[in-house]
């Protein structure tokens, strides 16, 4: 392991936040979902200005969930397929497993703020926000820590690999399987045999996400597979 080539930022412990700050005004909250099967995220996000600006994910696809976006204030810019739409405030969409999509806000001058909504998955409930908490705190630090800058791709892709979230690559006139088989050799080199293997960053840290007990994961897999409804 050569993992005197990592340079991990100074933790700064979050993993008790919620909200999760992300600078300025702007939060990434877990408010308790109505539905057991239901996992939630809200995210207050700044104006667009770059594919550089924080919250704004790559072109990716979910391996086993779906993912319902609520605007609750604001535009949100979705791409689908390479399909872009505009949701407005009190719309929602949602995103099948498999289909490659990224969001932003749609507004270089205003807020956005938009709920995120998953299915619980057994075995690994907490997935989404385990991932959201490691990615945002890390993403954080590594702006804070003067010595480090810019994340690192393989610790990125390592937190993405976890949760079951991988880079979408499409490339025209290659069918979406062999693409995804890409996508896969790419992100389990770059993540789990680079980023984990060689250069030892973990999958977790505790200083930004509270791994639940056995007992809470049981009960939270009790409602897998509900679907969110879509709104009008």
């Amino acid at each position: 392991m050569l993992s005197f080539l990592a340079n991990p930022p100074k933790r700064t412990h979050t993993a008790g936040f919620d909200p999760l700050p992300l600078g300025g005004h702007y939060i990434s909250a877990f408010p308790n979902s109505p539905k057991s099967s239901i996992i939630a995220n809200r995210q207050l996000l700044p104006p667009y200005s770059g594919s550089s600006t924080f919250g704004t994910p790559p072109y990716h696809y979910h391996l086993r969930q779906y993912e319902t976006f609520t605007v609750e204030s604001g535009n949100l810019l979705v791409t689908v397929d390479q399909q872009q739409s505009v949701v407005k405030t009190g719309q929602s969409v949602t995103v099948d497993p498999g289909q490659y999509h990224t969001f932003r806000n749609a507004s270089e001058s205003e807020d956005l703020q938009i709920l995120i909504e998953l299915p619980r998955l057994g075995g690994n409930v907490g997935m989404f926000e385990k991932f959201l908490r490691n990615s945002f705190s890390y993403g954080m630090d590594c702006r804070r820590d003067r010595n480090v800058g810019e994340p690192s791709p393989w610790q990125m892709m390592l937190f993405l690999w976890d949760a079951e979230i991988f880079l979408a690559f499409p490339i025209k006139g290659v069918p979406k399987t062999i693409q995804k088989g890409i996508s896969w050799i790419v992100m389990f080199v770059g993540g789990v045999m680079i980023g984990e293997r060689l250069l030892g960053y973990k999958r977790t840290y505790p200083e930004y996400y509270n791994e639940p007990s056995g007992v809470e994961e049981q009960s939270k897999g009790e409602g897998d597979g509900a679907k969110v409804e879509k709104e009008d």
